[in-house]
């Protein structure tokens, strides 16, 4: 991908937030050498788990709302959250860390952002969370080296807070 010259200034500077969507983590891969579910795989496993396998076919919408109806939020966010966090971050996960953000944001559930900072020692920031309206802004942003990672759909490490659940369903 050709990226226009004023925009590598920009990422050299500093001033570009990045946004990640569900594509960012189909570099993931868990011990097995598998990526982790697309959003129709996802579909298919909580059918399976929680609807005996009916509506399979369906947009995960529906089906994680029906899923929620059988069992619970709870259950459902825990089954995702056991199902994405033995995914590892890929190279392009560490690379990010290896760049000067002026903020991150992403779609996805997983911790793959989180983990590529954690792990890299040389790191160029602090990655600091944002998931729900109890985060604060500013306590986070008082490190110099600091950077904001706002996770707009929610998190594997919140799966009981019903005020702040996973982006699933259209209700949601």
């Amino acid at each position: 991908m050709e990226i226009p010259d004023f925009l590598q200034t920009q990422i050299r500077e500093g001033r570009v937030v990045l946004f990640l969507g569900a594509g960012a983590s189909m570099t993931a891969r868990n011990s097995e050498g598998k990526a982790p579910p697309n959003s129709t795989q996802l579909g298919k496993l909580l059918a399976a788990r929680f609807l005996g396998g009916k509506y399979a076919d369906h947009p995960l919408q529906q089906i994680a709302e029906y899923a929620i109806s059988e069992s619970s939020l709870g259950d459902v966010q825990v089954f995702i959250r056991n199902l994405l966090e033995p995914f590892l971050q890929s190279r392009a996960h560490d690379l990010i860390s290896t760049f000067a953000w002026h903020g991150l944001a992403t779609t996805n559930y997983d911790r793959l952002l989180e983990k590529a900072y954690e792990s890299n020692p040389g790191r160029v920031q602090d990655l600091r969370v944002l998931i729900d309206n109890t985060d604060r802004v500013e306590e986070n942003l008082r490190g110099l080296s600091n950077v904001l990672l706002l996770k707009l759909h929610g998190c594997v490490t919140r799966t009981t807070n019903p005020q702040c659940p996973f982006i699933l369903t259209t209700e949601q």
